[in-house]
């Protein structure tokens, strides 16, 4: 432990260096901050804070004021430039000076967060009592039919609900929404509506019968249904994308169903491609309407589709928020938010990015300072489809990464993707699902799936989420007063 003067001096250099540092990125930048929304403003500047600290290594730095007991930045994601401002002022005391310039009182530690709080009520609707993380439950078909449904889901505590576009039709979305608008005034209480779009997600499209694929079988991707002679060697599917016709190249992977049945392009031509299918020594049916991935292939995806254009101007006039699909670059956030600007939107209405292609990770920084230019927004961790696209042994660095990016630009987070599954679906938790859902502490909102088990899986969370957040608020690690139950069960 060293509080001498020259090393004080030291650090007081190093934090001089990391201001311009902070500086020069927001000159960077300067077009974009001028573009971001007026109650944006601060986040804009606090994100590129974050990500100019980033690019340097703080290491020695971080240890040299942890040990002196001061903050060692490893928190500052919502207040970078208040959590250096405060260590430069203990250190300048220390040293007998004071400060000369007062904070910016909208960069302070104190506004960070208290801004994601705000931002995160005015996208998800104010929290539960007890609470701080919002609950999200996907609605299944039936809840336009049957009142019972939405209202049990409501009541079991959840703050939000989703109506995926890429199902159903617009009647019964309406159907669904007046359930939900019942429930709300029954249990008096505020319950928001997220749709989300399809968007350009590839899909198979007919097949002929169901079938079981295992390792080393051939399997043909044909831009139409195959002809009779055809059929006679390995197994068919069609699909409906030209560009993925276009891109696709052998050599390259090819993953269906969120990755359970997987292979590698062999052979192509304008009409169809082959793949080698592998790791299936058992065999994996696909049937049809199943997700298609290619991680390697340089498509050109993105945008809103004519189906989106058309579900947008329903889902503005009646749901509170738009969850968009497959956004990769700020061109694809820009498209988004002219095309909300020429509709008829309410004040308030969110936006939300999912986050789900490897290529919106790495350009999630343009994408937030792209949603900047909009109020409220958010963004979806949409686990299943991220996980296949890079890897699943990179999922876990990869979500912490978004809540610290994200929580760098005061966006609330949507935790999604097979949260509590075995439960909702079968009605028993698998242990590491318990503790997938205690690690969601660190987004605002937490994303459950439709399955016959869907209430015991709302109650769970939401008793997970409360007793848990004793000990996790946000990304911080607390200590309340030990206590051993003397009945757990």
């Amino acid at each position: 432990m060293d509080f001498s003067a020259p090393h004080l001096q030291e650090i007081l250099d190093r934090i001089s260096d990391l201001k311009e540092i902070l500086k020069d990125e927001e000159n960077l930048f300067n077009k974009e901050l001028r573009k971001a929304d007026e109650q944006n403003s601060a986040s804009a500047k606090n994100l590129l804070h974050y990500r100019a600290l980033r690019t340097v290594d703080l290491t020695e730095f971080q240890n040299a004021l942890g040990f002196m007991g001061l903050s060692r930045l490893a928190r500052a994601q919502q207040h970078v430039y208040g959590s250096i401002h405060c260590i430069e002022y203990i250190i300048r005391r220390l040293l007998g000076e004071t400060m000369e310039a007062p904070i910016d009182p909208d960069l302070s530690i104190k506004k960070g967060i208290e801004t994601l709080r705000l931002n995160t009520t005015s996208l998800l609707g104010p929290p539960m009592f007890n609470r701080r993380v919002r609950i999200m439950v996907t609605l299944p078909s039936d809840a336009a039919d049957n009142y019972q449904v939405v209202r049990n889901i409501v009541k079991n505590g959840a703050n939000c609900v989703r109506i995926n576009c890429a199902h159903d039709n617009e009647n019964s979305w309406l159907k669904m929404i007046e359930n939900v608008k019942r429930a709300e005034s029954e249990f008096g209480r505020s319950v928001r509506i997220a749709m989300d779009l399809a968007g350009p997600k590839i899909r198979t499209g007919g097949i002929q019968h169901t079938f079981k694929l295992k390792d080393g079988d051939s399997l043909f991707v044909h831009k139409e249904g195959p002809t009779e002679n055809e059929t006679s060697k390995g197994y068919h599917i069609s699909c409906g994308s030209k560009e993925l016709f276009k891109a696709i190249q052998p050599g390259e992977p090819v993953l269906f169903d969120d990755g359970k049945i997987s292979g590698i392009v062999e052979d192509k031509d304008e009409n169809h491609f082959q793949i080698k299918i592998k790791g299936q020594p058992e065999g994996k049916k696909l049937k049809q309407d199943k997700g298609i991935n290619v991680p390697d292939t340089a498509l050109k995806l993105g945008g809103l589709t004519e189906k989106d254009k058309k579900d947008l101007a329903f889902v503005v006039k009646h749901a509170d928020l738009v969850n968009i699909s497959f956004v990769n670059t700020p061109k694809d956030v820009k498209a988004v938010i002219k095309q909300l600007r020429e509709l008829d939107v309410k004040e308030g209405f969110g936006l939300v990015l999912k986050i789900e292609t490897k290529k919106a990770f790495v350009n999630l920084t343009e994408l937030l300072l792209a949603a900047m230019r909009w109020h409220p927004f958010g963004v979806m961790i949409a686990r299943g489809d991220l996980a296949v696209e890079t890897g699943w042994t990179n999922m876990a660095v990869l979500q912490v990464e978004i809540l610290n990016i994200c929580s760098a630009a005061h966006a609330p987070v949507i935790w999604a993707t097979q949260v509590l599954e075995s439960l909702a679906k079968r009605g028993v938790p698998s242990r590491s699902e318990i503790t997938d859902a205690a690690a969601s502490l660190k987004a605002e909102c937490v994303m459950l799936n439709k399955g016959p088990y869907i209430l015991d899986a709302i109650r769970a969370l939401d008793k997970i989420l409360t007793d848990m957040e004793l000990y996790q608020s946000k990304s911080s690690s607390l200590s309340p007063k030990l206590a051993i139950e003397t009945n757990l069960i």
